[in-house]
């Protein structure tokens, strides 16, 4: 991702609000056990169920009532790539086709969400990075107001 200033709120914007997102998920029910394990309890971690929720009936009905918007079609035109190794190189992989149901839509956002916080942070395109970011945020909207559970759980105040 870009290092221009407008990017960087854009970066930090979506940071929080999927961190918040994806905590949510796990406060309305959509969690699995996570990687971790606590040694004296057994105990595991928990992990947000993206599987369950982005086949929900609320959720894959948003694709009847979103495709059309602008954030959407960004997204389906401008496809986030993935990087990939052939055991000898790196490099940006082919984009996977264009989403045409809301789960594949999800499957995109989180995958601009693993190249913010995974990938190149080398300067690429600052309008297309900008946009990604914008795009993937109006996704989350959409997603709040698909589910009442999660958008209580994200709204709810927090802390001890």
């Amino acid at each position: 991702m870009h290092h221009h200033p407008t990017v960087v709120k854009e970066a930090n914007q979506l940071f929080v609000r999927f961190a918040r997102f994806e905590f949510a998920l796990k406060r309305s029910g959509f969690a699995k056990p996570g990687k971790k394990k606590d040694k004296l309890t057994s105990a595991y971690s928990l992990a947000p169920d993206w599987d369950t929720f982005k086949n929900t009936k609320d959720v894959k009905d948003l694709w009847d009532r979103s495709s059309a918007e602008k954030a959407v079609q960004y997204l389906i035109q401008n496809p986030a790539k993935v990087y990939m190794s052939n055991g000898a190189q790196i490099g940006l992989g082919h984009a996977p086709p264009s989403p045409t149901t809301m789960p594949v839509l999800i499957d995109m956002v989180l995958r601009v969400r693993n190249n913010l916080f995974h990938g190149d942070k080398q300067a690429a395109g600052l309008e297309r990075d900008t946009l990604l970011l914008r795009s993937c945020l109006a996704v989350i909207d959409l997603l709040l107001d698909a589910n009442d559970r999660v958008r209580m759980e994200y709204e709810a105040p927090s802390g001890p």
